[in-house]
């Protein structure tokens, strides 16, 4: 009776898929950063877009003052829920706080809402 032989294994056998998979890793990572990047190009787009056609209104608007108003932010709340609370617009809140991050927000910070 003949014995059977155990298999060989080459390196290239571990090596090969490893390398794959590091490739596509790679692959996926730079083309999600370059999206990342658009999406960041085109939201500071929407926001100068917005800027100015609130300054534009600003502009051809009678000269009533409009009392500022604020509001101190609570845990778990965010730029649309803020906004939907004081029937504005998140955009309308970006132009109001030019400094804030909406991604970022603290609780007990203050933002302008009107």
């Amino acid at each position: 009776m003949r014995r059977r032989r155990g298999r060989h294994f080459s390196a290239w056998t571990f090596v090969a898929p490893a390398a794959l998979i590091v490739a596509v890793v790679l692959v996926v990572s730079v083309v999600s950063s370059a999206l990342d990047a658009r999406r960041k190009e085109q939201a500071k787009d929407k926001v100068k877009t917005t800027v100015a056609a609130v300054a534009t209104q600003a502009a051809g608007a009678t000269t009533a003052k409009v009392k500022p108003r604020f509001h101190r932010v609570k845990n778990g709340e965010s730029f649309s829920s803020i906004a939907d609370q004081f029937k504005t617009t998140v955009d309308a809140l970006t132009v109001l706080n030019p400094n804030v991050d909406p991604l970022k927000l603290t609780p007990g910070s203050r933002i302008r809402v009107q």
